[in-house]
């Protein structure tokens, strides 16, 4: 195959994808300590720094797309069965289809972890919003049972009007 740059870029490229999603992993990981914590602030910056990675890699991925025509165009295919593995056997005598057959295998195992980390995030996440409601459901049965509330100049709440009171 001629249009060794191409190759080359393709390589470069998803090796800038393994390490961004790299840092993800990393930032998924922190993002599951903080959710145990119940670190709201935390919890905010490490979106902040997620959303920009996702920046970098929906980027990354536009360029890959382009890469993928490119090579299409010299493999004389179209570009939706350019593979890696198609890419790889077209180059199999060249020594980049090692390279990329390397590269993807670590980009496809931090995925997957990435998948699991950000799924058991999720649970977590979804954990702290039931346990949320469930707290809320326990104020507002309490409140509705009777007083709950006195001011000190004796007057009671009784519940009736809800538990936020929005003339306040």
């Amino acid at each position: 195959m001629s249009g060794s740059g191409l190759v080359g870029n393709l390589i470069e490229i998803l090796k800038e994808q393994t390490a961004i999603y790299s840092e993800m992993l990393e930032l998924s990981f922190k993002k599951r300590e903080i959710i145990k914590k119940n670190e709201v602030d935390g919890l905010k910056a490490i979106t902040t720094a997620e959303n920009g990675l996702v920046g970098k890699s929906q980027r990354l991925e536009k360029s890959r797309l382009e890469l993928i025509k490119d090579i299409a165009l010299v493999l004389n295919q179209k570009p939706e069965k350019m593979t890696l593995e198609y890419i790889i056997e077209a180059i199999k005598e060249r020594p980049e289809a090692e390279e990329i057959r390397e590269t993807a295998r670590a980009l496809r195992q931090i995925l997957t972890k990435l998948k699991d980390i950000n799924e058991l995030n999720r649970e977590l996440i979804q954990n702290s919003l039931d346990y949320i409601d469930f707290s809320i459901n326990v104020i507002r049965s309490t409140v509705g049972d009777g007083p709950a509330f006195s001011s000190p100049y004796g007057d009671s709440y009784d519940g009736s009007g809800g538990f936020f009171d929005v003339r306040q």
